[in-house]
């Protein structure tokens, strides 16, 4: 049964990774395309750096998420090895707690930012977008990356057997 679960829950949260890779094509296709404009038609894009800075945004938030998920940030392990099995998992569940604390921080203050520039229609220069959208993902993303971080905790702590698949 819980395997069904973990089926289903990967492929919801999987979104991000679909995210961050279109962001991430966007990007690359972008910016070569820009660089062709600008050195060899000596037509430079100019709303380019706008949407580029909107898929850098994107690609960090979504790709972080899905590393939380599949537990593949960098840690040292040779240190914690060193400990035994019951302070290894304490120190696991103290690096759960700081990483909540972080992304709450994340969170609140990039909704407190979403919120003032929607207050104030704070839009982009060139393409006139509203800023909100663009930095929405920073509030989003703070969400998703709490959900990954969890789901990969409760598998790894209460199903052991079931390793999360990198």
């Amino acid at each position: 049964m819980s395997n069904k679960i973990f089926k289903w829950m990967e492929r919801i949260l999987n979104l991000d990774l679909v995210v961050a890779m279109i962001c991430m094509s966007v990007l690359v296709l972008l910016t070569f395309t820009g660089a062709l404009m600008r050195y060899f038609l000596r037509a430079p894009i100019a709303w380019q750096e706008e949407v580029q800075t909107w898929m850098i945004l994107w690609t960090i938030f979504c790709g972080s998420s899905y590393a939380f998920r599949k537990g593949a940030h960098t840690s040292i392990d040779i240190l914690t090895e060193t400990f035994s099995p019951t302070m290894q998992r304490l120190l696991e569940w103290f690096g759960y707690l700081c990483t909540m604390c972080a992304l709450a921080f994340f969170f609140y203050y990039s909704l407190k930012l979403n919120i003032q520039f929607y207050d104030t229609n704070k839009t982009t220069t060139t393409l006139r977008i509203a800023s909100w959208k663009i930095n929405f993902m920073v509030t989003l993303g703070s969400l998703w990356m709490a959900l990954s971080v969890t789901y990969y905790m409760v598998r790894r702590q209460f199903f052991p057997g079931k390793e999360v698949p990198r």
